[in-house]
């Protein structure tokens, strides 16, 4: 008999302005959980909210730098302010020992 553990990533967004929730998920064999795959996430919501017609983003996460503070989601916020209606993305980090949010809530549920 064989086993296999497959990994399922999963990055959460929490729309305060409507309650809404957004679960972008892959497992590993599409990619790992590394800046860019955040990044890649990240990309396609705040592609979603320019489509929607919204011009500001404010966005909190941790402090994790391997995947929140780096070069590649700094890269994707430039590309969307210049590449679509968005005009303003401010991105918070949580201090250390108080990044309990409203995403976790999603992932009790989930």
């Amino acid at each position: 008999m064989f086993y296999y553990k497959l990994s399922v990533y999963n990055l959460t967004v929490y729309d305060l302005s409507n309650s809404n929730g957004y679960c972008y998920m892959w497992d590993e064999t599409a990619a790992s959980r590394g800046p860019c795959d955040i990044a890649s996430c990240v990309y396609r919501y705040l592609k979603d909210c320019a489509n929607k017609g919204i011009t500001e983003v404010a966005l909190y996460s941790d402090n994790c730098s391997g995947q929140n503070r780096n070069r590649f989601l700094v890269t994707v916020y430039m590309y969307e302010l210049t590449t679509t209606n968005l005009q303003t993305i401010r991105h918070n980090y949580l201090q250390k020992g108080h990044t309990q949010n409203e995403n976790d809530s999603i992932h009790a549920t989930i």
